[in-house]
């Protein structure tokens, strides 16, 4: 019984992603995985019917390095598995719009500002 690699060896904290195991031993039916302190039974962990992958999905865990460890009848062997912190996804659009001379344009954020600079205008006397 023995764990050789295991694919994706990290993933989202979310959960919700496929996890595939390669190894020795693995029992149809027999096997179990516990991930971040969750069991999973054997009706929830297929393994082909040579007993070298099984395949389970992921649940959601904190973020950081937990256990994955594989039990069977015979035996059980574990490894590392990293659960990613999420990040905000960077998303947005250019903008592109004309500005007149003296017009300035400020992104922050979701807040568009357009300034204005205002000059003072000099009279032009009239005589007659």
């Amino acid at each position: 019984m023995g764990i050789d690699s295991v694919t994706p060896d990290e993933g989202s904290m979310r959960g919700g992603f496929t996890v595939t195991v390669t190894g020795v031993g693995f029992a149809p039916g027999q096997t179990t995985v516990r991930i971040c302190g969750i069991d999973i039974p054997p009706a929830s962990v297929p393994v082909n019917p040579q007993g070298n992958i099984l395949t389970f999905t992921a649940p959601a865990c904190t973020a950081g390095q937990t256990q994955l460890l594989v039990t069977t009848p015979t035996g059980s062997a574990s490894t590392v598995f990293v659960y990613d912190e999420e990040t905000l996804p960077v998303t947005g659009s250019q903008i592109r719009a004309p500005l007149m001379a003296g017009t300035g344009l400020i992104v922050v954020g979701a807040l568009t500002l357009v300034l204005a600079r205002r000059r003072p205008r000099t009279a032009a006397a009239v005589t007659k």
